[in-house]
């Protein structure tokens, strides 16, 4: 082979050697710094942090300690809510610029608060890992000043043949001093005329008969207390109908053995919109009634070997009745099925994904529990053989609290996990995609630049070839 071919092909080849290396570089992924999901499972090495707070001139001042290794502790985040019952992710704070020298500790003046509110706090720590401590304790901090109550949620109705029926949640807030009652608002359909009733600072539902059928009524809901009435709830309306379908029947109604109870789970019927409660039966006999809101009823009152038969009845607004089938159990000493460990929550947008070991039998299932607090967790779900679910249409930004436990063939409820948290959150824009379109292009370019000083450089000279051995003689 001649001198020039051979630096020809030298040249080639190493141009196409650069060129793969540059065009692989616009397919490695670009770190972007962003909303970073955390995995919570591993235990942690330190106590939850302690939290005092009080009110201040310029708001609320949150005070707090957490032992640790130095480095061990890089952010905290600072939880808000109206109420107990739920709480928000409010402020993530770097955990250097929170210290303070003359505590020893840590602190956060909060001066975006509501006048004449309660609000309550919690912090967690997140570790140089990821991982979040458990939540710290919980205060609750009345600001001063007068507050009306916050207006009544989840305002829904059912209708029936001349007759509704309301169902509402109390406010997160009853403002600076104790709910008075609530002010009911209807209109009817072609009348001018509101009418009002007041109604009890208890109530959560509202019953009305001798309605129009096939007549449109509007239903507001105000609360009320010493200070003023709160904002309007969400406007619905009702038209009563006599062609009322009777309850879908329930059929998955599943029955698990605990540890000193007896345990119902059910769905609600496809067609729910008019069952207004459920009934619980124990050997033909009624148990207790439950909201239409609830598909779980724990049975404690059972003696250990008796064998119980249970069954669950749906209930519309006209009071006809659909019965589940028949379900029995008893509770007994048996083995129960291993526990899950080391659950991890990875929160994403509207969404949360569950991963957990599991040792025990391949054909277990498993129970997933959730609520958006830790005493309130209910079933939420059960997976036959996985050691995975994907939680999904959950609110960003809220704190979801998760619990998996086995159960076998024979709905016996192993030990539960440990409770585990996380915050679902909106993604942030991903530049990922342009960055790659810019740098490849870039890329190209170089690789044509490149091409044309090999092509320059090494372009063939003219006359004959001259072989390399001719060169050494």
């Amino acid at each position: 082979m001649s001198l020039s071919m051979t630096k020809k092909l030298s040249a080639l080849t190493g141009t196409i050697i650069i060129s793969f290396l540059l065009i692989s570089l616009s397919f490695i992924p670009i770190l972007s710094v962003g909303n970073d999901h955390l995995e919570s499972n591993i235990e942690l090495n330190f106590e939850k942090p302690r939290l005092f707070g009080n009110f201040t001139e310029r708001g609320v001042s949150l005070e707090w300690n957490l032992e640790f290794d130095e480095g061990e502790i890089e952010e905290f985040k600072v939880y808000r809510s109206l109420t107990d019952s739920f709480r928000s992710l409010y402020k993530e704070l770097d955990s250097e610029e929170a210290f303070n020298e003359s505590l020893d500790g840590y602190r956060y003046l909060d001066d975006e608060v509501e006048d004449g509110r309660t609000h309550h706090y919690w912090v967690t720590g997140i570790s140089e890992e990821g991982q979040e401590t458990p939540f710290s304790n919980e205060i609750k901090v009345q600001v001063e000043g007068d507050a009306e109550p916050t207006p009544p949620r989840n305002l829904e109705g059912i209708a029936g043949d001349e007759k509704i029926q309301l169902f509402w949640d109390r406010p997160v807030d009853h403002g600076s001093s104790s709910l008075e009652n609530y002010i009911l608002y209807r209109e009817k359909e072609g009348e001018d005329e509101i009418k009002e009733d007041k109604l009890g600072n208890e109530a959560t539902s509202w019953f009305e008969e001798y309605l129009e059928n096939g007549v449109e009524y509007s239903y507001s809901l105000e609360a009320k207390n010493t200070v003023g009435s709160s904002e309007p709830s969400e406007e619905i309306t009702i038209i009563p109908d006599p062609d009322i379908p009777e309850p879908g029947e329930i059929e998955d109604l599943q029955l698990y053995n605990d540890e000193g109870s007896l345990k119902l789970h059910w769905s609600s019927p496809e067609d729910d919109e008019n069952i207004i409660s459920y009934i619980i039966y124990r050997d033909e006999q009624e148990l207790e009634k439950v909201s239409r809101d609830q598909q779980h009823y724990v049975d404690e009152n059972v003696e250990l070997g008796r064998t119980y038969n249970y069954s669950v009845g749906a209930i519309n607004i006209e009071g006809e009745e659909n019965y589940s089938s028949n379900v029995s159990g008893s509770i007994s000493e048996v083995e129960r099925p291993d526990s899950p460990y080391n659950l991890t929550l990875e929160g994403k947008d509207q969404e949360v994904k569950l991963n957990w070991k599991f040792d025990g039998e391949p054909e277990t299932d498993h129970m997933i529990y959730r609520g958006k607090n830790e005493r309130d967790i209910e079933i939420l779900s059960k997976v036959s053989e996985a050691t995975e679910f994907i939680d999904e249409g959950l609110e960003n930004d809220m704190v979801y609290f998760y619990q998996v436990r086995s159960v076998d063939q024979d709905g016996n409820l192993g030990e539960p996990s440990e409770i585990r948290h996380t915050v679902p959150s909106e993604e942030e824009e991903d530049e990922l995609p342009v960055l790659r379109i810019i740098r490849f292009l870039i890329i190209i370019i170089g690789i044509g630049i490149i091409s044309i000083i090999a092509a320059l450089r090494w372009k063939h000279p003219k006359g004959p070839d001259v072989s390399d051995d001719e060169i050494q003689r």
